[in-house]
């Protein structure tokens, strides 16, 4: 069970009120704060997820791809020749 503070009036087993403080499930508590009903600490939200796989990766990250080149005709471009009557 976690502490939040409710940011605005809403029914959640009973009416709750702007700044009132109670205790709901750390899941009623995320679900709560996805519709932005009420705030509180989220224990897993400031983890660092690279910390629990291990050591920082030396690999560089993905650099982003150039676009491909289009090929263009060329300024001159093929001569007509004129024909003799």
């Amino acid at each position: 069970m976690v502490e939040v503070t409710a940011l605005k009036g809403f029914d959640h087993d009973g009416r709750r009120r702007k700044d009132d403080v109670f205790e709901a499930s750390l899941h009623h508590a995320r679900a709560l704060k996805r519709q932005r009903l009420v705030s509180f600490d989220d224990p897993e939200e400031g983890a660092d997820p690279s910390g629990a796989a291990g050591g920082k990766s030396s690999a560089s990250r993905a650099g982003q791809a150039s676009r491909p080149k289009t090929a263009k005709p060329s300024a001159g471009g093929s001569k007509t020749s004129k024909t003799a009557k």
